[in-house]
C-alpha cells in the first residue's frame, strides 16, 4: 500500500505484461518501470500501463555502434553526434509508431504503420547524410 514504484525486469514476455497490468489495475498510483525485449514488447507494456519502458538491448547496441565508428576512424565527437541523432530519431519514431500500433494485430498488415516506419527511416537516412556531408566539409 505504500509502494511508489514497481520495476518489472523478468525474462518472460507474458509474465511481465501480466505484472504490469495487475499493478496498474490494483495500484493505479504506483509508477511502473518495465524492461522490454523489443519494439512490440515496448508497445505491449505501454498498453498494459507501464509509465516508463526501457528497451533491453537499445543502449548496448547504440554504444557498440558508436565504438565501431570510432574503431573505423571516425572521431569520438562525430561518432557521439551520430549516436545522439540516431537515439533522438529512434525514440521519436518509437512513440509515433506506438500511436499506430493495434493490440493483437500484425504490424505488417497495418499500412499506416508501415508507411510511417518507411518515412521515418528515410528521415533518418537524410539526417545522417547531412551529418556526413557536414563532417566532410569540416575535414576539407
Amino acid at each position: 500500500d505504500e509502494a511508489r514504484l514497481f520495476v518489472v525486469a523478468v525474462d518472460q514476455r507474458e509474465a511481465s505484461i501480466r505484472a504490469v497490468e495487475h499493478v496498474h489495475r490494483e495500484h493505479p498510483n504506483v509508477r511502473i518501470i518495465a524492461r522490454a525485449f523489443d519494439r512490440l514488447h515496448y508497445y505491449e507494456l505501454k498498453d498494459a500501463g507501464a509509465d516508463v519502458v526501457i528497451r533491453e538491448l537499445f543502449e548496448g547496441s547504440l554504444s557498440a555502434a558508436k565504438a565501431a565508428l570510432i574503431e573505423l576512424g571516425v572521431s569520438p565527437a562525430i561518432a557521439g553526434r551520430a549516436a545522439d541523432v540516431f537515439r533522438t530519431h529512434d525514440e521519436e519514431t518509437l512513440k509515433q509508431l506506438n500511436e499506430l500500433w493495434e493490440k493483437g494485430a500484425d504490424v505488417a498488415n497495418n499500412p499506416t504503420y508501415i508507411e510511417l516506419a518507411k518515412a521515418r527511416t528515410q528521415m533518418l537516412n537524410s539526417a545522417l547524410q547531412l551529418d556526413e556531408d557536414a563532417r566532410k566539409e569540416e575535414t576539407a
